[in-house]
């Protein structure tokens, strides 16, 4: 029993390597002290943390959709990207001085899950539905 557990665990680490690297970076970036000085301000672009936030949790539903695409449950994958850019929040409020958790933040994190989703509907319309009209 042992060992199926601990192949099957590894098998769901392999299956989802790059959204869990992901995961990471995004626990990195959101829990790190960043200096004033080693930050690029881009503040010729309005709201550009936001913009971030946007294409940082596309990019993670994204791969987890990409990395859950023999599943027929694809809301999961949605509501894990949505629960964890929320608790991301939540932690820089709790574990952080430096940090505060942002509404905006949130709504950010979760209409780049809503994008990502998007373009994998679009793609698989596009590229692997079945014309019925042939």
């Amino acid at each position: 029993m042992g060992s199926y557990f601990l192949t099957t665990s590894f098998s769901t680490f392999k299956q989802y390597f790059k959204s869990i690297l992901w995961a990471s970076v995004i626990i990195y970036l959101s829990l790190v002290h960043i200096s004033s000085t080693t930050t690029v301000k881009a503040t010729f672009i309005p709201h550009f943390d936001k913009l971030a936030h946007i294409f940082i949790y596309m990019i993670f539903s994204l791969l987890l959709l990409f990395e859950n695409r023999k599943s027929r449950k694809t809301y999961l994958p949605l509501l894990i990207a949505v629960f964890f850019g929320v608790l991301m929040e939540i932690l820089q409020h709790l574990l952080t001085t430096y940090r505060s958790m942002e509404i905006y933040d949130m709504l950010a994190n979760t209409l780049g899950v809503i994008l990502g989703m998007l373009i994998i509907r679009t793609i698989q319309k596009l590229f692997f539905s079945k014309n019925l009209s042939d």
